[in-house]
């Protein structure tokens, strides 16, 4: 039985031993990942935040009256 995403250490050996890649593609792509992340959360997750913000204020009224 296999739990988890534990592999051993012979299954991945050859890929340490192998050439390495294109380390300049690996860099670059992660970069634009990373980039296309931060805009995603500052143009999509911030906007909708700022539009439904009003949503909760009731809620947080009520709470600061209890304590």
């Amino acid at each position: 039985m296999i739990a988890g995403p534990i592999k051993r250490y012979q299954d991945f050996l050859p890929k340490l031993r192998a050439e390495p890649g294109d380390w300049g593609l690996d860099f670059e792509r992660g970069i634009t990942r990373i980039l296309a992340g931060l805009a995603k959360k500052f143009a999509i997750a911030d906007l909708l935040t700022a539009m439904t913000n009003h949503l909760n204020a009731a809620d947080i009224v009520t709470a600061k009256r209890r304590t």
